[in-house]
């Protein structure tokens, strides 16, 4: 399977080089997955799908992440 079966770099100008940006494909619908996913491990927490470096580094986000890690090994801070 094929997400892409040609690029014609010539649309792209010279103003842009294409790039590629990782996706997660669930294995079990051949389908994108369009949201992040995080994932724990047992000494460890990991995000997936994360294909915008400017929501991964909001605040807002590494309170979420932060609040997670907090409830899985039973600790309280308030941020």
């Amino acid at each position: 399977m094929h997400l892409v079966k040609k690029i014609d770099t010539n649309k792209f100008g010279n103003y842009l080089n294409p790039g590629i940006r990782g996706q997660l494909l669930d294995t079990e619908t051949l389908r994108l997955v369009m949201d992040f996913v995080v994932e724990h491990g047992e000494n460890s927490t990991h995000i997936l799908n994360a294909v915008s470096p400017a929501f991964t580094s909001a605040f807002s986000f590494s309170k979420f992440i932060v609040d997670e890690v907090e409830k899985r090994i039973g600790l309280s801070t308030k941020l």
